[in-house]
Order: C-alpha cells, then structure tokens, then sequence
C-alpha cells in the first residue's frame, strides 16, 4: 500500500475459517495504472494470480498464497476531483 495514503476505510471481521482484513482509499493513479502496479507486484511477490479483469470503469485481481486468498478492486473516480481511482485491497488470512 501507498505509505502516504488516506485511507476511506479500513476493518477487519473474523470467520470460522480466518480473518479478512480490508483498506478502501483513493488513489491519484488511474485505474489502469493501479491494475499493472498490483498485477506486477503479485507476480514478483510469487502470489499465483487466480483471476483479474480488467474493465472500463472497475478492474480487479484475485490471487492466493499460502493460506492468504487476496481480492483488489479498483474502480473510476468519479467524485474526488485529484484522485482519478479507488482500491480495495481485501486479505483473508486462513
């Protein structure tokens, strides 16, 4: 995650069968942008990319590692005239 971000949300639930952490925060990238840096990243960091989707207005990725199921959303920025995005990052921790 961006060390300088502000984040819109940010919380965490418990399951029988793990924990989900989740971030929503926006970002100045686009959500293009945004959807390479993450793609890139999960690849490098040897996360096995299980799906992505890239769309006009909401793009995301859905990759596992370990006992971690990891789901990004990033979609267009309609509201927040300096920031042109805004990513979801969800971690279900097993």
């Amino acid at each position: 995650l961006p060390s300088n971000v502000s984040f819109e949300q940010s919380y965490g639930l418990q399951y029988k069968t793990g924990k989900q952490l989740t971030v929503v925060f926006p970002s100045p990238k686009t959500r293009k942008e945004n959807f390479t840096l993450y793609k890139d990243f999960l690849t490098k960091d040897k996360w096995q990319v299980k799906n992505s989707t890239e769309g006009k207005s909401v793009s995301s990725l859905y990759a596992t590692k370990e006992k971690n199921d990891l789901n990004i959303t990033i979609s267009e920025n309609t509201t927040d005239k300096g920031m042109k995005s805004q990513v979801s990052v969800s971690v279900l921790k097993r």
